[in-house]
């Protein structure tokens, strides 16, 4: 009897590995690309999933899942990881142009966001050349609307908004509700740093229920961070707090130690306007903490202005 049962127990496992299914790459893949923007760590674990499986994988496999991971990295700010990522999986995408085109513009963004507007523009400037190849009006547009951005950041404003607009016509022309409302989003930046602010406002309220209803949460955030700011500017205080609390407790799951900063600063200078002094100190020390921590270059402006409210209450040993 006891040899018998022994022996029904060693089978077990054999049962289970020969019932096991093959692992589904199109489904993990699929899955990990949802997850990436709403909840990372989650995506983290299909990503790494599939790079463990056994055997060799097909070099598109490789191409979007290291295109993935590079994607969860720059989620989290971490510029330099995802640079790595993308470029294996630029390696890995050779004679799959829909592949690499993907990784080249996620890589051109990761060059922007370390201020290499030049190195980004020209990725970019592939990634078009492999779109308008392929006859592809919506990939050619989400090109104009990355464009745009590495031009809004370099202060040519008037070129950054030639290109949204024509990004804008492709995506109207295409019916593309998902890529419109991204470039309207871009547009309302421009606006922004234009200093038209009652038009970038209006912008950044008709973008923030549709990021919601398609699913870009990191991208509803950032928003509720930038329609902060430019109540801030028109000097409506009351009405930037609200979009900037939901930013920061939003912001916490994705990591991202730098928006997180920027977030917490806009609410510690509308503190320091309405004289909350202790408040505006805690959050200029949450912001203060979270930009040294992911080495931005806004600790220069931000710390600055930390610096100057220590100061002018004599908190002379904190602000040195």
């Amino acid at each position: 009897m006891i040899k018998k049962l022994f022996i029904g127990l060693l089978a077990c496992p054999v049962i289970a590995v020969a019932q096991q299914k093959p692992y589904d790459f199109k489904a993990a893949e699929a899955s990990a690309r949802k997850l990436v923007y709403t909840s990372p760590d989650s995506a983290l674990v299909v990503i790494k999933t599939t790079l463990s499986q056994k055997g060799n994988l097909h070099d598109t496999i490789k191409a979007n899942t290291y295109n993935l991971y590079g994607i969860y990295y720059a989620m989290a700010g971490k510029s330099d990881s995802s640079l790595l990522q993308f470029n294996k999986a630029i390696r890995f995408s050779d004679g799959y142009p829909g592949v690499k085109v993907r990784a080249l513009m996620n890589l051109a963004t990761a060059y922007r966001n370390k201020g290499e507007y030049q190195k980004s523009l020209q990725y970019l400037d592939e990634a078009l050349k492999i779109h308008r190849s392929e006859k592809n009006n919506v990939g050619i547009g989400m090109v104009y609307g990355e464009m745009a951005s590495n031009y809004n950041y370099m202060l040519r404003y008037d070129k950054s908004v030639d290109y949204l607009m024509k990004a804008v016509k492709l995506f109207k022309q295409e019916n593309n509700r998902t890529q419109l409302v991204a470039v309207k989003q871009k547009l309302a930046n421009t606006y922004l740093a234009m200093e038209n602010f009652r038009f970038a406002a209006d912008l950044y309220l008709e973008t923030l229920p549709e990021f919601r209803e398609i699913g870009m949460e990191k991208n509803y955030y950032l928003t509720n961070i930038n329609l902060g700011e430019a109540y801030i500017r028109m000097e409506q205080f009351d009405k930037a707090k609200e979009p900037l609390n939901i930013a920061v407790e939003g912001m916490e799951k994705f990591g991202d130690r730098e928006l997180l900063g920027i977030a917490y600063s806009k609410i510690a200078n509308i503190q320091m306007r309405e004289q909350e002094t202790a408040q505006a100190i805690r959050s200029f020390q949450k912001a203060f903490d979270y930009l040294t921590t992911s080495r931005s270059t806004r600790i220069m402006r931000i710390g600055g202005e930390y610096i100057n409210l220590l100061n002018d209450n004599g908190m002379y040993a904190q602000a040195l």
